[in-house]
């Protein structure tokens, strides 16, 4: 099996099965059909994004809830399809730059994500209005309008005045950045796969803020629906659908689910495990690379550090502190006012349109993406020296 870690748990693809698919869409490069993808399922997510508006929280039943995750079903449907893509476009721009100097290869790349999504432009103007007046009033009119940007899907965290200070100290940064932005000159292949990667940066992150409103405004009706049942919102949101819709549930499985889990995609299906299954199909995928001693991945931004490592799940940067270099599968929204203060960071995804690939570079944090294993080599202590001019990753000493 070949393995992605993804979100809280682990998603496992069947090796066949995943580059079959891989191939497919490669061939689908260089048509029409990726632009067309992106506008159905622009379509699909405004469909759910409008249902949920016409909803009640206080009179929400079943038959609303079933609507709400047949839509939902379809609007997730873009989660590992524009990965994929990501991946594949960040090839081909690797396959027709290979005579080119590093510094242009990798100026070409960055031009391959959009520096802001429309969404987040608007946020920017927002702080830039309350950058002028500095009044009370304008913070709660961004609380108001952007309360949910902070979110990561269904773990809900709502925006706050720190969180406003913080972005405001990286504005003038984030803007100097697009204007100062070289020109480069490229053959037509390049700028299509350049626009074709801008697209898919825009649709990421302008499809993470539309779902982060869609739980942000749903938290309230899973609250409601399941009042008295003895499930927290961090435990419900571990439930599968038929066990939502039915209010039937193991409580040990769902703390189980909570405390680690993995997902296996096969022939179409999906299935959760958990325990003994997921420690035996965890045993046999990592064995082979646990051993390394230097781990190869991609630079987000340049630098080189040595310190102490600190294994971080995406949903516990709060734990960080100050000087430790950072391991994680991904980075999330929320972890950006944890980030400021460490040294470096190593990811297991990512690539040129990747959360990790933007915020580090605009933080001027050295930062090594897209490793695959440094999560499964690592461990919590190690020192390491991070050479991010090169994307390596080195064990000096382990714990």
């Amino acid at each position: 099996m070949k393995y992605f870690l993804r979100h809280s748990g682990s998603t496992y693809f069947e090796e066949k099965e995943f580059n079959a698919i891989y191939k497919i869409l490669q061939k689908r490069i260089n048509t029409l059909w990726p632009k067309k993808v992106i506008l159905k399922m622009r379509k699909d997510l405004k469909q759910l994004i409008k249902y949920v508006k016409s909803l009640d929280a206080k009179k929400i039943n079943r038959q609303q809830l079933e609507k709400f995750f047949e839509l939902l079903h379809y609007a997730c449907q873009s989660i590992y399809f524009t990965v994929f893509m990501a991946w594949i476009i960040e090839e081909e721009v690797g396959k027709l730059t290979l005579n080119f100097s590093a510094k242009k290869r990798d100026l070409i790349l960055r031009l391959c994500r959009s520096f802001y999504s429309p969404v987040q432009a608007q946020y920017i103007q927002a702080l830039k209005q309350f950058k002028k007046s500095d009044s009370e009033l304008e913070i709660k009119k961004i609380i108001k309008r952007f309360g949910w940007i902070k979110n990561y899907l269904m773990n809900v965290k709502e925006l706050t005045v720190e969180d406003i200070k913080e972005d405001l100290k990286s504005l003038d940064k984030k803007l100097k950045e697009k204007a100062k932005f070289p020109r480069i000159q490229l053959n037509s292949k390049l700028k299509r796969l350049v626009s074709l990667g801008q697209l898919y940066s825009q649709f990421r992150d302008w499809r993470l803020f539309e779902l982060n409103k869609v739980f942000y405004y749903t938290k309230p009706f899973f609250e409601s629906y399941f009042k008295n049942t003895g499930l927290n919102y961090e435990q419900l949101i571990q439930l599968r659908v038929a066990e939502f819709l039915n209010k039937k549930f193991d409580k040990k499985a769902i703390i189980k689910r909570q405390k680690d889990h993995g997902v296996i995609m096969q022939n179409g299906k999906i299935t959760v495990i958990t325990g003994k299954e997921l420690a035996k199909i965890k045993k046999e995928t990592d064995s082979q690379i646990s051993q390394q001693k230097e781990i190869v991945g991609k630079v987000a931004m340049t630098g080189k550090v040595r310190g102490r490592v600190r294994i971080v799940l995406p949903y516990n940067f709060h734990q960080l502190k100050k000087g430790e270099i950072v391991v994680t599968s991904e980075t999330t929204p929320e972890a950006v006012s944890y980030i400021r203060n460490v040294k470096a960071i190593i990811t297991d995804e990512g690539g040129i349109t990747s959360h990790a690939a933007i915020i580090f570079r605009e933080l001027g944090i050295p930062c090594v993406i897209g490793t695959k294993i440094v999560t499964k080599v690592l461990k919590d202590g190690d020192k390491v020296e991070v050479d991010a001019n090169k994307g390596m990753v080195k064990v000096i000493k382990n714990n």
